[in-house]
């Protein structure tokens, strides 16, 4: 989606920042999104959610409810292969990082569903994750 499909759905952002290729818009407390690609054609690559969400729902399950390590182990269980990149852990096959469900403080978690390739140059230099 264009920065405009958004805000003909969401309305108008409470905070955008535009850096050259890159545009990052957050709506009232959720979600953030993040759009690369030049000015003209800026596309949604990120939807980001911090717990302040509420509710952020996979597989019929609250991300943020329960046991946060249990919530690893079920998506590990999905993509046996997540990478670990500067604490946050991305779930390439599904589409999904987490950050502070595994490590950090409790104000840190955040939950972003992400398009194919968007993590694909800071994966090169991640390192495998394994749940202990």
């Amino acid at each position: 989606m264009s920065p405009k499909q958004v805000h003909e759905l969401l309305g108008k952002p409470r905070f955008s920042r535009r850096d050259p290729g890159r545009l990052r818009e957050i709506y009232r407390v959720c979600p953030a999104l993040t759009f690369v690609g030049a000015d003209q054609e800026l596309k949604l690559v990120e939807i980001g959610f911090a717990e302040a969400a509420g509710e952020v729902i996979y597989g019929g399950a609250n991300l943020f409810a329960g046991e946060h390590m249990a919530v690893v182990q079920r998506l590990c269980g999905e993509d046996p292969a997540p990478r670990e990149v500067v604490g946050t852990l991305v779930f390439r096959k599904l589409g999904i990082s987490l950050t502070g469900f595994h490590a950090g403080p409790k104000e840190s978690l955040a939950v972003t569903a992400f398009s194919s390739g968007r993590w694909d140059a800071q994966l090169a230099r991640s390192k495998p994750f394994k749940v202990s």
